[in-house]
Formats: structure tokens, sequence, C-alpha cells
């Protein structure tokens, strides 16, 4: 992550004592040590095995800081959001602020929370590792800059549920490039284990509003798409102004569209061209109703 936006990838790392280290990357390629990692004037201290995760929480064009911990310390035994206050982004400035409405894993320690849009409704999920290898999904139910949890779910494959023996580690992403997340997880011998996501699994219940969605529909017309375009098609019982949000897997908003349509199908060329490569989630709101689709894009 670009840490001081500089244009430089920077990294922050953590240690068994609950400490946050930041290295920033400078021109030549070289990384600096910077002083630990503070919140709320105070360094940040999560007790034992804590995991970092820089991520634009209130999409106001800020990182803020989320972490993980066990033990004694501060800010530990829970996920701890610290808010970066600072309206300049080359110098965060964290203060604390308690993520609520997260039943907490028995295990606490080592779980190496990541933040990735698991189940592509263009909000930002939370997905955890554990001392003991399960890997757990926190789905966000609030919305995408102002996120909300409620419990948790232990993710599993065909063969029952994720149980790596212990201290997993998820890292989420579209390894075979087919628009659906994957996740390769590590585990305390050194193994990594590759398990890919299955289109159309996972969301085999539907709510109230995704029932009254099926009137409207979006298609994609070509995916993969290399162009500076992409040619999509819109069905709705209604005319209106069409709202297209554009999201990364990490349920970041890229781009936002607005297009005047008439009932039935419209056919829509939508800009790319400040896209980066990779899986984009296009979610499209008329109304109080939504839909959203996935293309990959190529360059």
């Amino acid at each position: 992550m670009d840490y001081n936006n500089d244009g430089n990838m920077d990294l922050i790392l953590s240690n068994y004592y609950g400490k946050l280290f930041l290295y920033t990357r400078q021109s030549n390629g070289t990384l600096t040590e910077e002083p630990v990692l503070c919140g709320d004037g105070y360094e940040i201290d999560m007790g034992y095995w804590c995991g970092p995760a820089l991520v634009d929480w209130d999409e106001n064009g800020h990182l803020d800081l989320i972490v993980s911990g066990y033990g004694s310390g501060m800010f530990t035994n829970r996920f701890t959001l610290f808010m970066n206050t600072n309206e300049d982004p080359d110098s965060p400035v964290f203060t604390f602020n308690n993520i609520s409405k997260i039943e907490p894993v028995f295990h606490r320690w080592r779980q190496g929370i990541r933040v990735f849009d698991l189940n592509i409704d263009g909000k930002k999920d939370l997905i955890n590792g554990s001392e003991t290898g399960e890997v757990y999904f926190h789905e966000n139910i609030g919305t995408n800059a102002s996120p909300e949890f409620d419990g948790k779910v232990l993710l599993a494959t065909a063969s029952g549920a994720i149980d790596i023996g212990s201290r997993s580690r998820a890292c989420l992403l579209d390894w075979n490039d087919d628009g659906v997340p994957d996740m390769i997880i590590g585990e305390n011998g050194g193994n990594l284990y590759l398990a890919l996501g299955v289109p159309g699994v996972g969301n085999e219940e539907q709510t109230e509003e995704e029932i009254a969605n099926e009137v409207m529909s979006l298609s994609v017309l070509e995916n993969p798409s290399s162009g500076l375009h992409i040619p999509v098609q819109f069905s709705s019982p209604s005319a209106g102004m069409i709202v297209i949000n554009m999201f990364d897997l990490h349920g970041r908003l890229l781009e936002e569209r607005e297009y005047a349509i008439e009932a039935g199908a419209s056919s829509l060329s939508l800009d790319a061209s400040g896209l980066p490569p990779g899986v984009v989630i296009l979610r499209a709101v008329l109304g109080n109703s939504s839909v959203s689709e996935r293309v990959v894009i190529t360059r």
C-alpha cells in the first residue's frame, strides 16, 4: 500500500508484542524505517500477535487502519479501527474507534484480518484467520462508506469447513481471472492452500430486495473487456436516471456514472479509461433497486 501518497508502495509489519512498524519506500527503491505507529497520540499496543490492514474505511479518500490483536494491551481482544483524521493524505493521523457489532472469535489471536468484498455486493467485508486454522467471514450489512457487522460465518469448501490446522492467514484475489474471489491460505507449517471460488455458490438465499430487483438486469456485452469503454445492456420496467458505481474487490469506489434511460432495454458504453486492470464490480442503481455484475478489465 502507498501509506504516504507519494506513488511508492510502502510496508507495515506487526510483531509478537503487538506493535506496528512502518517502512516507507524511497524513490530509489530502498525502505526507510519510520517511528512506531500511534493512535490517539499513544503508541499502538495490540497486546500480542496483531494483524494490520490499511483501507479507506469511510470512502473519504484517506487511508484508515484496522488491526486485530490479543492480550492485555489497550486495544486488544477485538478488531480495532483507527480513523485517519488528517486532511493531508501524505501524513495519516489515527484516532481510536472500536468497530461495533462484530462477534468475537473464540480464538482471538493471530487473526490476520483482511478487508475484501467477498460476496461481490459492492461493500467491503472482513475476513480473518485464526490460531486454530479456520477462516471467518464478517458480512458488511451497512454501506460501503459506513460498514456495519453482526456476527460471523465459518467459510467452507465442498468438503466442509476450512480448517488447515493452525494459524491460518488468507489472501483474497481472483486467481483464475473468472470474476469470482479466490483464497490463498497459509498455515503454521509454511504450506499454502488454494481455495477457488465457485460462481453462484454462497448466495442461495435471496432477500426481498433481491427478489424485487429481478425485474432489472445488467449484462456486460464484452467480458473480459480490453478497450477504453465497456459495452453493457441495462433493462428496467421504468425510465429514470440510473447511477452506475464501479468498485474494486476491496469495495473501494473507483468511478461513478449517471445515465438517463428509457423503459425497456438500454445499451450503454461505460468509460473504462480510468479503471485499473483486474476485476471490477458494476452496480447499477435506479430508485430503490439495484443490480450488480462483474467485469474483468484487461490492458
